[in-house]
C-alpha cells in the first residue's frame, strides 16, 4: 500500500504520502467501523508496509474524491431505495431459522445469510469451507459445496450468478439459496446484494497488498490456462479469441460452459483479465474503499489479516458478529477459522458404485453356505475313526 503512495491511518483509513486524503469525517464511522470492531476484540494492528512493490505509483487526490463520490452515491441510492418500499427480503436460506437447510455443526444455533466480499482466493476458500463446516449452505464463485454420502464434500456447479453478471443483468437472487457466498462474481456486485438482501451481513477480509499479488497472481494464471484449455481465449496475449469451445466435461455442460463466465467476471473485478501489477493493485486498493463506504455500518466486519491473530479468535469475531452462535468461546473452540481438508475428500459416482459392490460382495460372502463343508465334515470324521 505504500508502494501506491498510500497508507493505513490508526482508525482504518486510508491517506496518501503527498497530504491527507482520507473520507469525509462524517462518513468516517461507516467506513472504520469493522475495523474497529475487530481491533476491539484482537487489539491494535500494525500498518501495512508494501515498500518496492510498485515504485512512484500513486492515487491522486482526483481519485480519492472519485472514491468518496461512489461510496455516497451507493449510500444515497440505498436511502432511497427504502424510502421508496423498493427493497423486498428474499427469505429462503439465511433468515436465522435452524430448521432449514443441513444439520447445523456443535454450538452454532443460528442460520444467517453472510456475504464475504474479499479478493484473497485463498482467505475465500477457507471461508467458504469454514462455513460449510458449520451446516451453512456455501457458494463459492460457481462452485457449490454439499456434503457427500461417506463424509466427504461433493463440489457442484452453480455458475447462474456469474452469467448473470457477464450477460448485464446482475440477478443476485439467484444466490438467495445459500446461507454464505464469496469470491468473483460476489464482490462486483456489493451494491445490489446491500439493497436486495437487507437483513444479510458481510465480510471484508482486507490482507496486504504484496501478499494479495502474490496470491491472486496465481489464481489467475490458473484461471487462464483452464480458458485456454476449454477455447475461452487465445493462448498468447492479445490473440485472436477462439470460435469453437472445448466439449470436454471438465469446461462445463449443457446448462453452464467457463467461457459463459471467463474472462469476464475477471475483467469486471480488475478492469482486464490479464494480470497487471498496477492496474490490479489499485482495483484492489479502489475495492477495499468502496465496500468500506457502501455496506451499512452494522452490517460490514473488516478483518484485517495482519499480526498474529489465531483462528481460535478470528473465529470468535464472526461467530458473534454474524450471530451464528449463543456461545461464541465455546463456538470458537470447537470452530476454528483454518482450511478443512475434507474439501478434497471428493467423492464422485464411480467410488460410490465401487463402495457398495464391495459391500455387496462381501455381505454374500458372509451368509452364502459353504458347499464344501459338508463333505470335510464327512472325511474328517471317516479319518477319526
Amino acid at each position: 500500500m505504500a508502494s501506491l503512495g498510500m497508507t493505513m491511518n490508526p482508525d482504518g483509513t486510508l491517506s496518501t504520502e503527498s497530504g491527507d486524503h482520507s473520507f469525509d469525517p462524517k462518513n468516517s464511522a461507516d467506513m472504520v467501523h469493522g475495523w474497529k470492531a475487530f481491533k476491539k476484540i484482537f487489539g491494535a494492528v500494525k500498518k501495512l508496509n508494501g515498500e518496492g512493490i510498485i515504485a512512484g505509483k500513486t492515487l491522486d487526490e482526483k481519485q480519492v474524491k472519485a472514491l468518496r463520490r461512489v461510496g455516497n452515491e451507493f449510500k444515497e441510492q440505498a436511502k432511497q431505495a427504502k424510502r421508496d418500499g423498493k427493497v423486498t427480503p428474499m427469505h429462503s436460506l439465511g433468515s436465522g431459522d435452524v430448521n432449514t437447510g443441513p444439520p447445523l455443526a456443535k454450538y452454532v444455533t443460528s442460520r444467517e445469510r453472510v456475504f464475504s466480499l474479499g479478493l484473497d482466493p485463498e482467505v475465500e476458500l477457507i471461508a467458504a469451507e469454514w462455513f460449510e463446516s458449520l451446516g451453512y449452505v456455501s457458494l463459492h464463485g460457481d462452485t457449490h459445496f454439499a456434503k457427500g454420502y461417506w463424509g466427504g464434500v461433493v463440489s457442484e456447479k452453480d455458475a447462474r450468478l456469474a452469467v448473470s453478471v457477464c450477460t448485464g443483468t446482475s440477478d443476485v437472487s439467484v444466490v438467495s439459496g445459500y446461507d454464505f457466498s464469496n469470491w468473483l462474481p460476489v464482490p462486483s456486485v456489493v451494491d445490489s446484494l446491500v439493497l436486495d438482501f437487507p437483513d444479510s451481513k458481510f465480510v471484508l477480509f482486507e490482507t496486504p497488498v504484496e501478499q494479495w499479488l502474490n496470491r491472486i497472481q496465481f489464481k489467475a494464471a490458473e484461471a487462464r490456462k483452464k480458458g485456454v484449455k476449454c477455447g475461452c481465449i487465445s493462448s498468447t496475449i492479445g490473440g485472436v479469441t477462439p470460435t469453437q469451445r472445448s466439449t470436454s466435461s471438465a469446461c462445463g455442460d449443457a446448462n453452464h460452459h467457463v467461457c459463459d463466465a471467463y474472462p469476464c467476471i475477471w475483467e469486471k473485478a480488475f478492469s482486464n483479465f490479464e494480470f497487471d501489477i498496477v492496474t490490479w493493485s489499485e482495483a484492489y486498493v479502489n475495492h477495499i474503499a468502496k465496500v468500506k463506504t457502501s455496506v451499512p455500518a452494522d452490517r460490514l466486519l473488516v478483518v484485517p489479516l495482519v499480526g498474529a491473530h489465531s483462528p481460535v479468535t478470528v473465529a470468535r469475531a464472526l461467530g458473534e458478529f454474524v450471530g451464528l452462535t449463543t456461545t461464541p468461546d465455546l463456538f470458537a473452540s470447537q470452530h476454528p477459522f483454518e482450511p478443512h481438508l475434507m474439501s478434497f475428500q471428493s467423492e464422485s459416482r464411480w467410488e460410490t458404485a465401487l463402495f457398495i459392490g464391495v459391500g455387496v460382495v462381501g455381505l454374500v460372502i458372509l451368509v452364502a453356505p459353504n458347499p464344501w463343508a459338508g463333505s470335510q465334515r464327512r472325511a474328517g470324521y471317516e479319518g477319526f475313526k
